[in-house]
């Protein structure tokens, strides 16, 4: 899908509470209106421009819809690949036996110490 620069404006222009809101942030108590808590943590909201945001404990910024909603999925993205690797690091700890690490380690042992054959060739 392509878009034009005046429907990228326009979207860049969609007020960045509504976009907060869509991901479920929630505003923080001190400071309701510029602050909020977030999936990349404390969010502030630039009072002047309304426009700006600061991700305070990435240390990133942004102006605009487009580019806070690219910041909020790529932390969804982050937890999805964190607890992928949870999850692995679960299986791998305590689904797999220590007998069946060892097997594999003897096979490749034994892998790497049997010469292997050059291919052959059928002309």
């Amino acid at each position: 899908m392509k878009f034009d620069a005046s429907e990228i404006n326009r979207l860049r222009a969609i007020p960045l509470t509504a976009v907060l809101e869509q991901f479920g942030c929630e505003p923080d108590s001190s400071d309701p209106k510029y602050q909020f808590k977030s999936p990349v943590g404390r969010l502030s909201i630039d009072r002047q421009s309304k426009t700006r945001f600061y991700a305070h404990d990435i240390g990133i910024g942004g102006g605009g819809a487009l580019d806070l909603v690219q910041l909020l999925q790529t932390s969804q993205l982050d937890k999805q690949d964190r607890e992928a690797f949870k999850n692995a690091a679960q299986v791998l700890g305590g689904e797999i036996t220590p007998q069946a690490i060892e097997r594999a380690q003897q096979q490749d042992r034994a892998d790497k110490a049997t010469p292997s054959e050059p291919p052959k060739h059928s002309d």
